[in-house]
């Protein structure tokens, strides 16, 4: 399926793989798998006009910046602001892999927030304990249950970002948005519908919507589906964020 990214076979030291970026026409963020390895001196970023989410999809992640450190394992997340400087590097002997979302801030002429809220503060762990009913739109079958890692409310300038679960039977219809969105399968499967195409998204891959491009989901299994799902930009307050779509009968 054309908008479903599948990753590579993993190399044998660190590697950044891109799952969606410029190259696959996508302006509003990256997202990459990134694989550390004990022998690597690690990921450096200096203070930029990128905000960054990373989620520890295995092992372990040590990420510092200033002096302050913290240790994140498979299921915890990361939010580092834009301007915040920052390193990761692997914990422990097992190589780790992390979601690796990056969003630049076109235009931001004012200054990067101060780097002053501390590194435990700005971590999570995503758990069943912490989903809710999603109020946003309505479902067919069950509601789907969200947490979410990262949005506006949560200091992000750029990313709306959190856990999906959708349950066996459950999906949306045919429908768009104003915004790029992207599921990153974690567990189980997704029928979907992407403009004309359809196929699944299973666990590992990156499907891509593209701003303004028809499609739907399904969990056609008998397993829950879980995803995180990336908005890039966050709707603005208020502004609508799913637009239905009905389809007339082919002309000829």
């Amino acid at each position: 399926m054309h908008q479903v990214s599948s990753v590579p076979a993993a190399p044998a030291g660190p590697s950044r793989h891109i799952l969606a970026g410029r190259a696959q026409g996508i302006e509003s963020c990256e997202i990459a798998l990134l694989r550390l390895a004990a022998e690597d001196s690690g990921d450096v970023r200096p203070g930029s006009s990128e905000e960054r989410l990373i989620y520890v999809l295995s092992g372990a992640v040590e990420i510092s910046s200033g002096e302050q450190c913290v240790t994140l394992r498979k299921g915890h997340f990361l939010f580092l602001p834009r301007g915040r400087s920052h390193e990761l590097r692997q914990e422990g002997p097992d190589n780790a892999v992390v979601l690796d979302i990056r969003a630049f801030v076109a235009g931001a002429a004012a200054a990067p927030p101060a780097p002053t809220t501390p590194l435990t503060k700005l971590t999570g762990q995503v758990s069943p304990d912490a989903l809710v009913t999603h109020q946003g739109h309505l479902a067919e079958g069950r509601a789907f249950e969200t947490q979410t890692l990262i949005d506006r409310k949560r200091g992000s300038e750029r990313l709306k970002v959190f856990l999906a679960a959708v349950q066996p039977g459950s999906g949306m219809g045919l429908h768009i948005h104003p915004f790029d969105q992207f599921y990153y399968m974690l567990d189980g499967e997704l029928d979907l519908q992407i403009g004309l195409e359809t196929g699944i998204a299973a666990a590992g891959q990156l499907a891509l919507f593209p701003a303004g491009i028809v499609h739907r989901n399904r969990n056609a299994s008998s397993a829950p589906a879980l995803q995180i799902t990336i908005n890039a930009p966050e709707a603005s307050a208020g502004a609508p964020s799913v637009f239905d779509v009905t389809l007339s009968q082919p002309q000829r």
